[in-house]
């Protein structure tokens, strides 16, 4: 893959692993949401795309600017959204939180996937169970580390 190819499917691309907001300050850049929308928008409506992913970089409340947030971004584009968490210490309580705020801001949250963290791991049969007793009208999948998973991803795709 060339750097035009990746410049096409993903304009902005900061060096440092930190929110998008902090990351463009630090580069001296800035995320205008109206053009980030626009994009999003071209390749839902576009023909070409498959399958399209639109990756919440870190979770519902991550800023993208000083302004607008990724809850923003999921209630504008108005697309069936993906929860994905992990298993680690405290991810029941994230989760709960954010699939919450999805659901009272009328977001179409279509599965939730448990990807098996690396650290403070505490199991995805444990995970699930917990959710499961909270969240009962759509599917959690589990993705185990180190593992094929390719049911997985097929069984997301016929729920869409």
């Amino acid at each position: 893959m060339n750097k035009s190819h990746i410049d096409e499917i993903s304009p902005w691309r900061f060096e440092a692993p930190l929110s998008p907001d902090i990351a463009a300050n630090l580069e001296k850049k800035e995320i205008n949401f109206k053009e980030l929308i626009r994009f999003c928008n071209g390749h839902i409506n576009s023909k070409d795309d498959d399958i399209l992913i639109i990756e919440g970089v870190g979770g519902t409340m991550v800023p993208i600017n000083n302004k607008y947030t990724i809850l923003q971004l999921m209630k504008s584009l108005n697309i069936p959204i993906i929860l994905t968490i992990g298993t680690y210490l405290g991810t029941i309580s994230h989760t709960l939180n954010a699939y919450e705020v999805l659901i009272k801001n009328d977001i179409n949250v279509n599965s939730i996937v448990l990807n098996q963290s690396n650290e403070n791991e505490v199991g995805m049969e444990l995970t699930q169970n917990s959710l499961l007793n909270y969240i009962k009208n759509i599917p959690i999948h589990t993705i185990k580390r180190n593992h094929e998973n390719n049911n997985v991803l097929d069984n997301i795709i016929k729920n869409l």
